[in-house]
């Protein structure tokens, strides 16, 4: 097992609310390694969200996935994407987990976080 750093991606539909909907994971270290998993959103989440803003949560996490597979960013990278995004898209305070690959890593946090679509 390794470490990897990973954030979560939340969309606020409202930022000055303060309500959110987790929408993706982002998983990878320092060797380039990265992986993004969107989180498949249950109707009520996507009601809540409204369609503008899924699009611009959409479009972030495959802006996102490219960059990754583009120039295998390090740690750094992570740290201030959470820095700057502070309005409708904001990542959570990188974390470190322990896990077999990015992929792994992304899995386990996805896990906890994600509630069935059907629900």
């Amino acid at each position: 097992m390794s470490r990897y750093l990973y954030s979560v991606v939340r969309c606020l539909p409202h930022p000055w609310t303060g309500e959110f909907v987790n929408v993706g994971v982002i998983a990878g270290s320092d060797d380039g390694d990265w992986t993004v998993k969107p989180i498949d959103l249950s109707p009520r989440a996507r009601d809540f969200v409204g369609a503008a803003a899924l699009g611009v949560a959409a479009e972030f996490l495959q802006r996102l996935q490219v960059e990754c597979e583009t120039s295998r960013p390090g740690e750094a990278w992570l740290v201030r994407l959470y820095e700057e995004h502070r309005n409708t898209i904001q990542l959570s305070p990188p974390m470190p987990v322990l896990a077999d690959g990015p992929e792994a890593a992304a899995g386990v946090i996805l896990d906890d976080l994600a509630v069935p679509a059907d629900r």
